[in-house]
């Protein structure tokens, strides 16, 4: 199975996608995270999104409800589908930093950004949702995010026409949060995707897309613990 891991950082992705943004056109990912010993840090992982088809570059209206259609078996056989491995990288996270000396409490409780509030600060580096209100509530100075944006299977086209096969992908970001002052202490976005080496349309199970898909949620976990490493 040809498998590509890829790691970028646009700013549609951290616009969009990624609920933070840094304020600064010169911001670049930062990659693995450093505090000294006894730093208290709090590690949450942001509420899962659903498993998905997607169909970019299916541009119109008319086009992405023929994808949708034509996908519609697909689209059933995945929903059912978990990513519950994916809460274990907060145990992981924790053990590591554990082993640096950190004071670490993980937060059982899924995060939901949109209940956080927008920050209108201007410190350059700074998340958009303002996190600091969870530094009285959990007793932390920091705390260390994990949110996956994509999760499921993408099919690239152009207008009505397939440009590949499927893909499994997951798509999101690692990033440490100072809430003394909202600012990105540590930010690493990921992108794994995993291709289909065999035909994909084997309805309704799909066997290959389905390992395929599984494959991007073991190489997503591991690049999003790796920061922390």
């Amino acid at each position: 199975m040809r498998l590509s891991f890829l790691a970028a950082l646009t700013a549609s992705i951290c616009l969009a996608a990624c609920g933070i943004a840094p304020t600064s056109p010169l911001f670049t990912p930062t990659g693995s995270f450093t505090a000294t010993p006894g730093t208290k840090i709090g590690i949450v992982m942001v509420v899962l999104p659903k498993i998905t088809t997607e169909f970019p570059g299916a541009a119109c209206t008319d086009c992405m409800a023929a994808a949708a259609t034509t996908h519609l078996s697909l689209t059933n056989h995945m929903q059912p589908l978990t990513a519950e491995d994916l809460t274990q990288a907060k145990v992981e996270i924790a053990r590591l930093l554990e082993a640096k000396g950190m004071q670490v409490r993980v937060m059982d409780a899924a995060l939901d950004l949109g209940q956080l509030p927008a920050f209108t600060g201007r410190q350059p580096a700074s998340a958009l949702r303002d996190f600091r209100g969870l530094k009285a509530s959990h007793g932390v100075d920091k705390l260390a995010v994990i949110e996956v944006t994509s999760l499921g299977v993408r099919r690239a086209y152009a207008d009505y026409r397939p440009l590949r096969d499927p893909e499994g992908v997951l798509t999101g970001a690692a990033y440490v949060v100072n809430l003394s002052d909202n600012t990105l202490e540590s930010y690493q976005p990921v992108e794994a995707v995993v291709q289909v080496e065999r035909d994909w349309d084997d309805s309704p199970h799909f066997p290959a897309l389905t390992r395929s898909y599984f494959d991007a949620l073991a190489l997503g976990k591991t690049a999003l613990i790796k920061p922390f490493q």
